[in-house]
C-alpha cells in the first residue's frame, strides 16, 4: 500500500492504477491459499480487509478528481464529499466492530484525506477545510472505539491529535474517556468546562451544536445518577435541561427495544395510536399464492430459502442402547441432502427446547460484545422439538464422541480399564466421612483411572495448527458452557451427556433436564456447580484451568 499512497499523493494515475491492481492479485492469491481449510472467513478476513482498503483507495482517488473538476464549495463540491462520507460510514457497519480490524481502515482514510486535503488547499480552500474537520471526526472515532476496547493509553493519543483539529464533539469524548479510566472528577470538569467554553449562549446555536449539548448535559446528568453526587430531585432537573436544549431528538424512537422504558409509553400515549391489535405472528408466516396469483407476472423475487421437505424416509433404522430406547432416523430432504434426527420417546424435551433458545440468545450476546467476539466465545447448539409432553425430535449431531467412551476406549488399549464390579468394590457409601471419600478416590480411584484425555486431542487432530485450534475451541466451550450451567443449575454432567466434535474440539452438552439445582436433590447429591474433570483439566495443557479457561 505504500507505493500505491505515494501514486496518490504524486497524482501519477497510471502508477496509482498499476499499484491498485498489483496489491489487489496478491491479496486475493493470498486468501484463495487462507480458505481452503477449516475457518476460511476467519482465516481470511485479514485478506478482505486489505480488498476493502484497497476499493477505499482507489474510490477516494476517484472523488479527488472530481472534486478538482469542480469549483470550490459549491453544490457538486459538497455532495460528492457527502457522498463519499455516507459510503464510508455504511462500509465501517459491516466490518467487525473490533478495534484491531477497524483502527487500520481509519488509519488509512486519516492517510487519504490528509493527502487530500494538501492537494486541494491551494485552489479548493473551503472543501480543504471541510476535510481538516473530517479528519478530527476520525480521530475521535479511533479514540472511541479504543476506549470500548479498554485501550485507555491509546485512546488519549488518538485524543491528543483530534486537539489539533478541535472537533464540537471532542469534550464529550474526553470526558468519557476520563469516565471510563475511573477519573470521574477529570470527566464532570471536562463537560462542565465544555459547555463553557463552547455553548455559553443557546440561542445562537444551531441544530447540531444544540445536539451536541444537549449530549453533554445529558452525559452529565447520567454521571450524576451513577455516583449519586446530587439529590434526586436535583439531578431530575438536569434531565429536563438536556431535554430543553434539543427538543427534536427522538433517539429512543429509532432503537425502541433498548429503550423500550421511554419510548412505549410516549408511543401508546400518542394521538394516532390505534387500539387494534395487530397479528404479526400471522404476518410472519409465508402465505403461498393462489392459483389466480400464480398466474400473474410477479416483478420481484422474494429473498427466503425454498423450504425443505421430507422426500422420503431410510429403511434403516437405529435404536439406541439406552433407558428411553430413542430411534435414529435418517430423513431423505427435498433439497437431495440426508437429515438424521432423533425420535425420543418417553421424555419431555420441553425443557431442552427453551435451553436451547436461552443458550441462541446468550450467543447472539457474546456475538454483539467486541471482547467476547474477539476471544470467540460460544455455545454449540442443535435442533429440538418437542411435539408433546412425552415426545420429540432432536437434530442429530455428526462427528460427536462422547467422554466416555474417549476414556474407557484409550484405557483399555493402555490395559488399565477397570470394570463396573471393580468400581462398586471401590466406592463408598453415602454416608461415610469426606475423609474416607477423599482417601478412596485419591488413593484408589486416580490410579487406575490416570488423565489420558489430552491424548484424544493428538490422534484426532494429528497436525500442529489443527490440534491448537481444536483444543482452544474445547477449552472456550466449555469454559463459556460451565458458566451458563453454573447459572442456571445444570445437573447429570456425565461422561454421556458430554460430548465432543471430532473436527474441530468444540464442547457439545445434551441432555438438560436437570436444571435449577435438581441435582442437589439426587439420591448422591451433586456438589460441584459444573464438571470438571482431572481428565478435562489435563487437556487444557499445561496451565489447566489457570490458562485460557479462566
Amino acid at each position: 500500500m505504500g507505493r500505491t499512497l505515494l501514486a496518490y499523493r504524486q497524482q501519477d494515475h497510471s502508477a496509482f492504477t498499476v499499484s491498485c491492481r498489483d496489491t489487489t492479485s496478491r491479496l486475493l492469491a493470498q486468501m484463495d491459499a487462507e480458505t481452503k481449510g477449516e475457518n476460511a472467513l476467519r482465516s481470511g478476513y485479514q485478506s478482505v480487509l486489505g480488498l476493502h482498503i484497497v476499493t477505499e483507495t482507489s474510490h477516494a482517488e476517484e472523488v479527488l478528481q472530481r472534486l478538482k473538476d469542480h469549483n470550490d464549495g459549491d453544490r457538486q463540491s459538497t455532495e460528492i464529499l457527502n457522498q463519499l462520507l455516507d459510503e464510508w460510514r455504511r462500509r465501517l457497519s459491516v466490518v467487525q466492530s473490533d478495534v484491531r480490524t477497524i483502527e487500520p481502515l481509519l488509519r488509512l482514510r486519516r492517510i487519504l484525506l490528509q493527502q487530500t486535503q494538501q492537494l486541494l488547499e491551494p485552489t479548493h480552500p473551503l472543501t480543504a477545510s471541510r476535510l481538516k474537520a473530517c479528519i478530527g471526526d476520525l480521530w475521535l472515532q479511533s479514540a472511541k472505539h479504543a476506549r470500548k476496547a479498554g485501550i485507555f493509553q491509546q485512546s488519549y493519543m488518538y485524543v491528543l491529535n483530534a486537539e489539533e483539529y478541535q472537533p464540537e464533539e471532542l469534550f464529550i469524548e474526553k470526558s468519557k474517556m476520563y469516565w471510563a479510566r475511573g477519573q470521574h472528577e477529570h470527566a464532570f470538569t471536562t463537560l462542565r468546562r465544555g459547555l463553557d467554553d463552547t455553548y455559553p449562549l443557546l440561542e445562537q446555536l444551531n441544530n447540531d451544536q444544540r445536539k451536541i449539548c444537549a449530549k453533554a448535559k445529558l452525559l452529565i446528568a447520567k454521571y450524576n445518577d451513577e455516583t449519586t453526587n446530587v439529590d434526586v430531585d436535583v439531578n431530575i432537573g438536569y434531565y429536563k435541561e438536556s431535554v430543553e436544549v434539543f427538543k427534536q431528538w427522538e433517539k429512543s424512537l429509532t432503537t425502541t427495544v433498548t429503550a423500550l422504558v421511554r419510548s412505549l409509553p410516549r408511543l401508546l400515549a400518542g394521538d394516532n395510536f390505534s387500539h387494534i391489535m395487530m397479528p404479526f405472528q400471522e404476518f410472519c408466516k409465508i402465505v403461498l399464492p393462489s392459483k389466480a396469483a400464480r398466474q400473474e407476472r410477479i416483478d420481484f423475487n422474494i429473498p427466503i430459502e425454498p423450504p425443505v421437505y421430507i422426500a422420503g424416509i431410510e429403511e434403516q433404522i437405529s435404536i439406541l442402547p439406552s433407558l428411553q430406547k430413542p430411534r435414529k432416523v435418517t430423513l431423505k430432504g427435498s433439497d437431495g441432502k440426508s437429515y438424521i434426527i432423533m425420535l425420543k420417546p418417553r421424555d419431555d424435551l420441553r425443557k431442552d427446547y427453551r435451553l436451547m433458545e436461552f443458550n441462541a440468545v446468550v450467543n447472539r450476546f457474546l456475538q454483539d460484545a467486541p471482547e467476547t467476539r474477539r476471544r470467540r466465545l460460544y455455545i454449540r447448539t442443535y435442533s429440538v422439538l418437542p411435539l408433546n409432553e412425552e415426545c420429540g425430535l432432536i437434530e442429530w449431531v455428526p462427528n460427536l464422541v462422547g467422554l466416555r467412551p474417549i476414556l474407557m476406549h484409550i484405557y483399555k488399549q493402555k490395559g488399565i480399564h477397570t470394570s463396573n464390579r471393580e468400581l462398586k468394590e471401590m466406592m463408598c457409601a453415602n454416608k461415610d466421612p469426606v475423609e474416607k471419600k477423599r482417601r478412596i478416590y485419591e488413593k484408589q480411584l486416580l490410579p487406575r483411572h490416570p488423565p489420558v484425555f489430552q491424548e484424544w486431542f493428538r490422534r484426532v487432530f494429528s497436525d500442529p495448527y489443527g490440534w491448537y485450534q481444536a483444543r482452544s475451541a474445547y477449552i472456550r466451550t466449555t469454559a463459556v458452557m460451565s458458566m451458563v450451567g453454573y447459572i442456571l443449575g445444570l445437573g447429570d454432567r456425565h461422561g454421556e451427556n458430554i460430548s465432543f466434535d471430532s473436527t474441530n474440539g468444540d464442547t457439545v452438552h445434551v441432555d438438560f433436564n436437570c436444571l435449577f439445582n435438581k441435582g442437589e436433590a439426587f439420591e448422591w447429591p451433586e456438589r460441584v456447580p459444573f464438571r470438571l474433570t482431572h481428565n478435562m483439566e489435563a487437556a487444557m495443557g499445561p496451565l489447566k484451568h489457570e490458562g485460557m479457561f479462566r
